[in-house]
C-alpha cells in the first residue's frame, strides 16, 4: 500500500471497511509495522558494526590472554605505550620500530646493570689483592734490606719467633693485669 496511488489505497480501505475491520486500527498497525521495520534495519546495522568490532578483538584476544597470564597490568601497558610513542615521535619512527627499540633499551639496561655489579665485584677483588700484595711487598722489601745488612734467613725466622712469643706474652700480661684490676675493683 502506497500513498502514491491514492485510488488504490482508497479501494483497499473500502474493502477493509466492508469486511468489517476498522480502517483506523489497520493504519495504526501499519505505521507500527513500518516503525518496527526501521528498528529492525537499525539493529541489523548495529549488529554488523558489532560483528566487525568482535572480529578485530578476536585477532587480539590470544595476545590479551598471554598478557594477563604474565600478570602485566594496564599501568605497565600504558607506560610501555607511552615510551613507544615518545620514541617514535622523537626519532621519527613507526610505532613497530620504536617498540623494538624500547625493548632493546630495556635489555641493554639490564645488561648494563649486571655489568656494573660485576665491575664492582672485580674492583673489590682488586682492592683485596692490592692490600694483600702490598703487605707481601713490604715484607719482601724488609727481608731484602735485612739480607743486604748481612742477616741470614735463619736469623730472620728466629727474630720472628721471638717477637711472636713476646707479643703473646705481652697480650697475656695485659690480660692478667686487667683481670687483677677487675678483682681488686679498680
Amino acid at each position: 500500500m502506497s500513498t502514491e496511488d491514492p485510488t488504490r489505497l482508497l479501494s483497499i480501505l473500502r474493502t477493509i471497511k466492508q469486511i468489517g475491520y476498522d480502517p483506523r486500527k489497520i493504519v495504526a498497525r501499519f505505521s507500527q509495522l513500518e516503525s518496527l521495520r526501521q528498528t529492525e534495519r537499525g539493529l541489523i546495522d548495529n549488529c554488523r558494526v558489532l560483528e566487525e568490532r568482535v572480529s578485530r578483538c578476536r585477532e587480539v584476544l590470544p595476545l590479551c590472554e598471554q598478557i594477563v597470564q604474565l600478570r602485566i597490568g594496564i599501568g605497565e601497558l600504558l607506560a610501555f605505550h607511552t615510551a613507544v610513542c615518545e620514541r617514535a615521535e622523537k626519532n621519527n619512527l613507526s610505532r613497530d620500530s620504536a617498540a623494538y627499540l624500547v625493548i632493546e633499551d630495556i635489555r641493554d639496561y639490564d645488561k648494563l646493570g649486571g655489568m656494573k655489579k660485576q665491575q664492582s665485584d672485580v674492583a673489590m677483588q682488586i682492592y683485596a689483592l692490592n692490600q694483600f700484595s702490598g703487605r707481601q711487598n713490604n715484607a719482601i722489601t724488609a727481608l731484602f734490606k735485612l739480607q743486604s745488612l748481612g742477616i741470614t734467613d735463619d736469623q730472620v725466622l728466629s727474630m720472628c719467633r721471638f717477637f711472636e712469643e713476646y707479643s703473646r706474652g705481652m697480650a697475656s700480661g695485659f690480660k692478667r693485669a686487667q683481670d687483677m684490676n677487675y678483682i681488686q675493683g679498680k
